[in-house]
């Protein structure tokens, strides 16, 4: 006989957070100025899903580098892809990247130590809100980041048979990160680019969801006054007139009012923003040659 689920929540208990829901994202409404969103890191989130049998679109929470504390109201098991010794249940570390909840039990992320986007998964996936067929975080749509005392809704069923110990080892891969002319590129010298890459470049603390920004300004000799605006998609650099250069992430827009002078592919971006803000990272620059 099948055991009924029942409805559960966790609440955040901490004041100073940033968590998001995220499934695989909304890639059909980019025409729509709808960003996609989704995962910064896909392959931590397919891990976090992994570990519980979950489905391809089960929707993850997405924890940034603060602290975070969840309490949860009913019994049920959840899976984390987190850095080593980040994760406490009622006080005590964990072991096993799989773990058994009971009702009123406490999970905590401590500060991020190895990377900035952790995952927690849940038994059948979180239930937010489906908007345009996507329960990804948008505030746009009208659906802002956890705040505290805020719940999450899953579906909770008591916890039978004994689970074994499985520990997700997860540690992005830190190499130089390629790089590619974008379609503004000509605006710029090659040998002020070629420069301006030789040594590694910082990620600014006030980095996000939206964009990362490298504090350290390229060399524009001449910027144009009038240009049209294009599509944007993550992974396009954008140029400012002062010579900052911003990388466009899961929830940038989708049209842009600055030149777009390099380009990150998908698969290299996740391990840029994987890499902890306020931290250095080396650039291969790569042309057509």
């Amino acid at each position: 006989m099948s055991i009924k689920s029942t409805k559960g929540f966790a609440t955040l208990k901490s004041k100073h957070s940033y968590c998001t829901l995220q499934d695989r994202g909304r890639k059909a409404f980019t025409a729509l100025a709808v960003p996609m969103g989704g995962p910064m890191d896909q392959h931590a989130f397919d891990m976090a899903n992994g570990l519980l049998c979950n489905g391809d679109e089960d929707s993850v929470l997405e924890i940034a580098a603060q602290e975070l504390i969840l309490q949860f109201s009913k019994s049920t098991r959840v899976a984390w892809v987190a850095g080593p010794g980040e994760v406490l249940v009622n006080g005590t570390e964990v072991r096993s990247s799989i773990i058994e909840i009971n009702a009123g039990d406490e999970i905590k992320f401590c500060y991020a130590r190895t990377f900035t986007w952790r995952y927690l998964a849940i038994e059948g996936g979180w239930k937010g809100e489906l908007v345009l067929g996507s329960r990804s975080t948008m505030l746009s749509l009208g659906m802002p980041a956890l705040q505290y005392l805020g719940r999450l809704q899953y579906n909770a069923k008591p916890v039978e048979g004994d689970l074994p110990l499985s520990l997700a080892s997860y540690v992005p891969a830190v190499h130089d990160i390629p790089i590619f002319p974008g379609p503004d590129f000509h605006y710029l010298q090659t040998v002020d680019v070629k420069n301006y890459f030789t040594n590694a470049l910082t990620i600014d603390a006030q980095s996000n969801r939206h964009a990362y920004k490298l504090k350290e300004k390229i060399t524009v000799l001449k910027y144009p006054t009038n240009f049209e605006s294009v599509g944007c998609v993550p992974g396009m650099v954008q140029l400012t007139p002062s010579g900052d250069l911003f990388v466009l992430m899961k929830d940038a827009q989708t049209t842009g009012g600055y030149l777009q002078v390099f380009f990150i592919a998908p698969d290299q971006l996740a391990l840029l923003a994987q890499r902890l803000l306020g931290s250095r990272v080396k650039f291969q620059f790569l042309t057509s040659e």
